[in-house]
């Protein structure tokens, strides 16, 4: 399938709005090459940040409400379309964020239909879903959807389970089964810059509604993973696992249930399986994992039940 950029279409004029990625869909190595620098420099930010570049563009100051309708327009048109290009599917992610900010700027949380918070990130599955079936690399639609999903996490209401569900499974098959067994320096770089976007999803799912469910819910879902059988893609799926709980450390504050069973010993048991993996780095995460399991119990006032729970996961 070719992906060209239809004459017209529109979302041009926000493409400064909110990401300054390149959208070309080009896969000459130098366009390629450029594309990773790029997106290497702006990922790096993720890994400390719950938000893909929010705090940049917040210090540029943009009148986001000035650019909402050109947003809706853009949005609104890839709804009612049936095709679309690689170039138009960008030119929706990209108004995505910006329609976001801009109801947060008039002090609202909400998205009104045919644009609602549900509809948003069922459009951005889908494309996510297309785009795999065509591509065999890590294409940048996987990373602005999951950057436009951080935003739209700010929003109510919550995703329902069955949604929520869908967008894990779709984001977690196509950050760790895209370009398995491909060791070209541009192919794993962009994989990486996925896992990256992918941790920064991550944590904007669970910090809309901190709690163990939630934790309990993401956390079952990454440990499948473990399974692979390529020992870097199962250490990723490890180091994932461990950076979202590290993650929840900071949220225990507002975690909006206690620490129960079999909730947390579910967690407990799926982490100590890996303990003795063959693999030092995913048995060190393993540990790392359980530790900052313990820490979110300590802080919850459990301590007795973090005593047993820790003393078990060590043998």
């Amino acid at each position: 399938m070719a992906w060209e950029q239809k004459p017209g279409s529109p979302g041009q004029e926000l493409h400064r709005v909110y990401f300054s990625l390149s959208s070309s869909s080009s896969r000459d190595d130098s366009n390629s090459s450029q594309e990773a620098v790029g997106l290497q420099q702006h990922a790096a930010t993720t890994r400390d940040t719950i938000l893909p570049f929010y705090k940049a563009e917040q210090e540029q100051r943009e009148d986001y409400t000035y650019l909402e309708e050109a947003a809706l327009s853009v949005i609104l048109w890839h709804i009612q379309s049936t095709e679309q290009t690689v170039k138009e599917g960008l030119a929706f992610l990209h108004a995505i964020p910006t329609l976001c900010l801009a109801t947060k700027e008039r002090g609202e949380d909400t998205l009104e239909p045919p644009c609602c918070k549900a509809a948003l990130v069922e459009r951005i599955v889908v494309l996510i879903e297309n785009v795999s079936q065509c591509e065999e690399e890590p294409s940048t639609i996987l990373l602005y959807s999951m950057a436009a999903v951080c935003m739209l996490s700010t929003l109510k209401p919550a995703l329902e389970p069955a949604l929520e569900l869908h967008l894990l499974h779709t984001a977690l098959q196509n950050t760790f089964l895209t370009a398995t067994g491909h060791n070209s320096q541009h192919i794993q770089g962009m994989k990486q810059i996925s896992v990256e976007y992918l941790e920064a999803m991550l944590r904007c799912l669970l910090a809309t509604a901190p709690s163990w469910a939630r934790l309990h819910f993401i956390g079952q879902h990454l440990i499948l993973w473990l399974q692979l059988q390529d020992e870097r893609d199962r250490a990723t799926a490890m180091r994932v696992t461990t950076s979202l709980l590290c993650f929840a450390v900071s949220l225990h504050p507002q975690f909006e249930d206690s620490p129960k069973v079999p909730q947390v010993g579910d967690l407990v048991a799926l982490l100590g399986v890996y303990i003795s993996d063959p693999v030092e780095e995913i048995s060190r995460q393993a540990k790392e994992g359980l530790s900052h399991l313990y820490k979110i119990l300590v802080h919850q006032k459990d301590i007795q039940e973090a005593q047993e729970l820790w003393h078990i996961s060590q043998h």
